[in-house]
């Protein structure tokens, strides 16, 4: 198999950064091609379940949307320079929605082959709730998927 397009998505964790470093060292030998994703919050009328507010309140949520989504792309920037510095080819998104759809259907549409990515390590009731991301991807995309969980000796 051929890795030409490895995705990192981010969540602003350590533990993110982590796989970012991972995913850093498979593709500097590879010369293959780097994305950064950042998945942000639904910020829209629809994300709080209101499909029918007020005109002011929806474009200031339009707004408040466009503010976060740059922070985001900010956020990104800052770690692509000293990949892109290294020799890497570094592309990074910004998306807003459900996280494991998000890297699904990007890792689908810009033909990746390896995903990497943190992963909690919930269990129990904090898994319930939250679900794992990184268990959603693994069901449903057609990539490779390289799992950076946290050390043991940090799970409580």
């Amino acid at each position: 198999m051929k890795i030409e397009n490895v995705l990192v998505p981010l969540d602003g964790s350590e533990l993110s950064l982590k796989a970012l470093e991972h995913a850093e060292k498979l593709a500097l030998p590879l010369k293959a091609k780097v994305i950064l994703l950042r998945v942000g919050a639904t910020l829209g009328p629809e994300a709080f379940g209101l499909p029918e507010l007020s005109m002011a309140l929806a474009n200031e949520l339009t707004l408040q949307q466009g503010k976060h989504e740059g922070v985001l792309t900010t956020y990104l920037e800052k770690l692509a320079e000293p990949l892109r510095e290294r020799g890497l080819t570094v592309e990074t998104v910004v998306r807003s929605g459900d996280a494991a759809s998000q890297i699904v259907e990007l890792a689908e549409s810009e033909h990746v082959d390896l995903v990497v990515m943190s992963s909690h390590g919930r269990t129990g009731l904090t898994r319930w709730i939250y679900g794992s991301v990184a268990e959603r991807v693994l069901h449903n995309a057609r990539c490779s998927l390289l799992v950076v969980r946290i050390p043991s000796e940090h799970l409580s």
